[in-house]
């Protein structure tokens, strides 16, 4: 068993953990902007705001999430002594294509 595996693997556990507190924080703040918005119908740039928050945000933390949550089963798979499919050190072939 390789310990590096295994840190990494509880690294990448903790960017999920942290990643999921942020996004149970954006969500508060945005149901409390999204009051806001409601209370202040005539305010387009109060919309735009929540609008936009609402869909860079939740868009990064899920694919933070989510690339955690790959990498931590990747190492988690390793320290365990499997092999994985995903492993970056493996040389693809190379495409010697050159477009003719």
């Amino acid at each position: 068993m390789n310990h590096i595996d295994s840190y990494m693997s509880r690294l990448n556990d903790r960017v999920m953990s942290g990643a999921q507190h942020a996004i149970d924080e954006l969500n508060y703040a945005l149901d409390e902007m999204q009051m806001a918005a409601d209370d202040n119908p005539e305010r387009e740039d109060i919309k735009a705001c929540v609008a936009e928050i609402k869909a860079k945000s939740k868009k990064a933390l899920a694919e933070c999430w989510a690339a955690a949550n790959h990498w931590s089963e990747h190492f988690e798979g390793l320290s365990n002594g499997e092999k994985t499919d995903d492993d970056p050190t493996e040389k693809k072939p190379a495409d010697d294509t050159d477009g003719d």
